[in-house]
């Protein structure tokens, strides 16, 4: 038992410091033959990451996903990484507010998407794409629940539907 091809990390941002794990479950080997076979198949092809950020507005965030390893295909369309970390992923995360105590959970799905929008006949390398990261969510906080739900472009689209003067960036749609 165990995680297999582990990346560790360390990052401090203006807003914060973040420790962050991610690797993929590794079973034993004597799950061999049949049903046991297949759910250490399975478990292989998953990872995991867990994440604990102080942030420096006061607050403290632990976060555990499990999901996929993006596609890496030269396809038009496809679940990839974001960040290099995780495909299609479910999590749950806590969050601490130092200042009034304030707890907060969220349990949540995000699926991050490639599509190309431009030359996508031609070869990979001049192809044009757009990122897209969806997210839906289940936020509980002090005796209040909310359903959060956004959809964000990653990158520039220049060019944007063929008009030469129409330049789209990293815009974020959101409701609650």
């Amino acid at each position: 038992f165990g995680i297999q091809d582990t990346k560790l990390a360390l990052a401090a941002t203006t807003t914060g410091v973040k420790l962050y794990a991610i690797g993929s479950p590794k079973l034993p080997d004597v799950m061999e033959g049949g049903f046991l076979e297949v759910i250490a198949d399975v478990a292989g092809n998953f990872r995991v990451s867990a994440s604990a950020e102080l942030q420096f507005a006061g607050s403290v965030v632990l976060e555990l996903r499990v999901g996929t390893e993006g596609d890496t295909s030269e396809s038009n369309f496809a679940v990839v990484n974001t960040a290099g970390t995780l495909g299609m992923s479910i999590y749950i995360q806590f969050e601490y507010v130092f200042v009034g105590g304030l707890p907060i959970q969220t349990l949540g799905v995000n699926l991050p998407l490639k599509i190309c929008v431009e030359r996508c006949d031609e070869d990979y390398a001049n192809r044009y794409f757009l990122y897209l990261i969806g997210d839906l969510s289940l936020v509980v906080a002090a005796g209040a629940q909310m359903v959060r739900g956004t959809l964000t472009m990653d990158g520039w689209w220049y060019r944007a539907l063929g008009l030469p003067f129409l330049h789209i960036g990293d815009i974020t749609l959101g409701a609650e």
